[in-house]
């Protein structure tokens, strides 16, 4: 069974191999390694696997001459080269965007001529109030209607509170609606036949 300092050092061999370890790390791995051959077996292993990758694949990065060769000399080619000239410079609407813009715009032109050419038309074909005016109510007159009408009766105009009868005040009836004028009671000694007459 391993013990607890063999697990730790075990799961840092790679970085020890690998020089990616602090000072501590190295010191702490290194004096376990002299002690314990199980630890010190899995460190030759992972030295041996770190020699062979180095030898089978080339580092990342590194390049030989010849790229380093062709590189260079694709740089110096580029460099050489005169530096294209820009085409020359047109207006370009972004696509597809502004074409709600301008639709929109039209719109709202077209709308606003409308409105301000036919302003008159659109309120003469609106119905308006009616002017007041006065209304007369025709009645024949006749001897037994001027003889049973008071001097001081009082036609309602408009609705009202009081009712002014002769000199007194006095609470107007229910009944009075706006602009109806007072009902007089008709005499009855008159009668269909003799208003013919």
């Amino acid at each position: 069974m391993k013990s607890f300092r063999c697990q730790y050092v075990q799961s840092r061999i790679a970085a020890f191999v690998n020089n990616e370890c602090t000072e501590r790390e190295r010191r702490i791995v290194g004096q376990h390694l002299d002690h314990c051959p199980t630890c010190e077996a899995a460190y030759h292993h992972q030295r041996s696997l770190q020699r062979e990758m180095q030898r089978d694949l080339p580092r990342m990065g590194s390049a030989n001459s010849a790229q380093l060769g062709a590189i260079w000399q694709r740089i110096e080619q580029d460099l050489a080269a005169p530096a294209p000239q820009p085409a020359a410079t047109t207006l370009r609407l972004p696509s597809g965007s502004w074409h709600y813009g301008l639709v929109a715009a039209m719109a709202f032109v077209l709308l606003t001529m409308a409105w301000f050419a036919d302003s008159n038309s659109v309120y003469a074909a609106l119905p308006s109030q009616p002017a007041p005016r006065d209304v007369v109510e025709q009645r024949v007159v006749t001897p037994d209607r001027l003889a049973n009408q008071d001097e001081d009766s009082v036609a309602i105009a408009f609705a009202t509170e009081f009712v002014v009868v002769g000199q007194q005040t006095s609470a107007a009836n229910e009944g009075i609606l706006h602009n109806t004028p007072r009902q007089t009671p008709e005499p009855n000694t008159t009668t269909d036949a003799s208003r013919s007459q």
